[in-house]
């Protein structure tokens, strides 16, 4: 007679192969740019479907005024994130001054926007090192980040869930609400069980500096939809959600910024509560304001650098 199948293993072993799929390089790039190419297929799809006459009037010079003074806005959100790595890179030990934290995190901006945003996290690190800061210090530092990045925007989006879900007919809403909670205690577990190597203290000051952040993000996204006709009840709701396909965005590997897909799952996310028209310009004009805001912190950045270089000649 047979022994019976072990029934725990056999159970594991779909989970093992899918484990061991996503750890092929190959597989995560090909799995990546169909993604991206869906996005894109689904974002072109969406802009014939509105018309020429919606996009064009989305362009009116005062809602350009109001884009601009977005970026500028964006700029400074961005400056926050800066202090918050900083911070985790100086711990207890030093103290890194606002000019060379926007020096390094504002040059490495940019190279998010090519594949794999790796760049990013590269130039951070060379940048860093003539400063004197220590490569694995700022490594984890940017690991640090990278958690805070799923911790904090869920977070924020679930706090934002909670009117629609008291207060409005929105049970849709609160199944959002209840992922975002749950990606929220997966990465603080991960977070948690993570060996440190830099200051305590200074990983919660990253984490304040990353909640300001995205509840300002948060805040510009309902800005911008109300600014687009979006009735103020459902502000909140559109806050949380453009905050959920941000991090969609963050998570596909080798999508340069998150460009396309944090769009396409915008669009998908808020065209049941605020139509697709209101949706699609409302993901069009964020992306518009965060690279523009992401163009002045690197020109910012690069004024920043000659400063230094200049102080440390004199």
């Amino acid at each position: 007679m047979k022994p019976l199948p072990n029934l725990a293993s056999w159970s594991a072993s779909p989970l093992l192969y899918g484990k061991k799929l996503w750890a092929n390089s190959r597989f995560r790039q090909l799995s990546s740019t169909l993604i991206i190419v869906i996005s894109l297929i689904f974002l072109v799809r969406t802009a014939s479907a509105i018309g020429q006459d919606a996009l064009i009037s989305a362009f009116e010079i005062n809602n350009i005024v109001f884009m601009l003074a977005g970026c500028i806005f964006y700029a400074l959100l961005l400056a926050l994130l800066a202090k918050g790595w900083s911070a985790s890179v100086a711990g207890s030990s030093m103290t890194i001054g606002s000019a060379a934290s926007i020096a390094v995190y504002g040059i490495s901006i940019l190279p998010k926007y090519f594949p794999g945003s790796v760049l990013q996290y590269l130039s951070r690190q060379v940048l860093g090192k003539s400063y004197g800061w220590r490569s694995s210090v700022m490594a984890y530092a940017s690991f640090i980040e990278v958690m805070l990045h799923i911790i904090c925007p869920t977070l924020i989006a679930f706090l934002l869930f909670i009117p629609a879900t008291l207060f409005f007919d929105t049970p849709q809403v609160g199944w959002y609400g209840a992922s975002a909670a749950l990606f929220c205690v997966s990465a603080g577990v991960v977070l948690m069980c993570s060996r440190a190597k830099i200051d305590q203290g200074s990983i919660w000051i990253s984490f304040c500096w990353q909640l300001l952040f995205f509840a300002g993000l948060a805040v510009l996204a309902m800005v911008s939809a109300s600014v687009w006709g979006v009735e103020s009840y459902l502000l909140p709701q559109v806050g949380g959600l453009f905050l959920l396909s941000w991090l969609i965005g963050f998570v596909i590997p080798i999508a340069p910024g998150g460009l396309g897909v944090r769009e396409a799952a915008g669009v998908a996310l808020m065209s049941g509560i605020i139509g697709i028209e209101q949706a699609f310009t409302l993901q069009v004009s964020m992306r518009a304001m965060t690279f523009g805001g992401d163009v002045i912190l690197f020109l910012a950045g690069n004024l920043c650098r000659r400063k230094n270089k200049k102080a440390e000649v004199s």
